[in-house]
């Protein structure tokens, strides 16, 4: 089954194309902009990338660029909706694979989409030659992954955080005060916010991130060498914290360690 990784910020519109390619046979990775799509490539990197010409965060010119310049991603195609706003796609040397036209109706593009991954992939042109990565990029190795929880949500920011197996602490900042998630490869081992801390902070925090707007988010990456220092409240995989959590408002109370 191919795979691909769909950026698209406007989660109605990411819900009903994606409904048509998986309807297709396609398997899709769902993104809400450039740097979380960049966070779940190291990990899982599909048979394609489509994405809209411009995000909130970076063009795709840039994010093209980006992928580009890294050769364990040699051979990853990248395709781009243009918008009315840029028709042209003047990123000459970005290197495309495929470029859809403004204005397209979503069924087109979901078959274009899947014509374009039946091709043989030797036809696929190569890009060679070196690609300078933006200034924009955070000089800090350490802060893998920043922005606000308008954008995607904190369920959804854990999920990518888990998925690509990080270690390190997630810093909230919500207008009554920081929070804080501390991730271990694949588990969500801590949480914390204003008195509260495991299974009741992290209730707390979602329901508070989903009432009020402008709570900003920092993911740094941490040394595992100190991980037996960390504190634990609560030992989360994915499937524990997302299969029921997001269908829900509360959290289960199932998924917490046993005492």
């Amino acid at each position: 089954m191919s795979r691909i990784l769909l950026i698209e910020p406007k989660e109605k519109d990411q819900r009903v194309l994606a409904a048509l390619l998986i309807e297709a046979g396609i398997e899709v990775m769902p993104a809400p902009d450039g740097f979380f799509a960049l966070m779940m490539l190291e990990k899982n990197p599909p048979d394609l990338v489509l994405m809209p010409s411009l995000l909130k965060d970076m063009s795709a010119g840039e994010f093209c660029a980006i992928v580009r310049s890294d050769p364990t991603l040699e051979g990853l195609a990248v395709g781009v909706i243009a918008t009315a706003a840029d028709p042209v796609l003047s990123h000459q040397d970005a290197s495309f694979d495929m470029v859809l036209e403004p204005g397209l109706p979503v069924p087109a593009i979901s078959r274009r989409v899947s014509s374009f991954l039946q091709k043989d992939r030797k036809t696929l042109s190569s890009h060679s030659g070196a690609v300078s990565v933006p200034t924009e990029l955070p000089k800090d190795d350490a802060l893998l992954l920043w922005g606000s929880l308008e954008i995607m949500g904190l369920l959804q920011v854990c999920q990518v955080i888990l998925e690509t197996g990080r270690t390190g602490l997630l810093s909230l900042s919500f207008s009554a005060g920081q929070g804080y998630l501390r991730f271990l490869d694949s588990l969500l081992i801590d949480a914390r916010f204003q008195e509260l801390e495991g299974e009741e902070a992290l209730r707390a925090m979602h329901k508070t991130s989903s009432r009020e707007t402008g709570t900003t988010f920092r993911f740094e990456a941490q040394d595992t060498s100190h991980q037996s220092s960390f504190p634990r409240t609560l030992e989360l995989k994915l499937e524990d914290l997302l299969l029921t959590a997001l269908e829900e408002d509360t959290l289960p109370s199932s998924a917490l360690p046993e005492a």
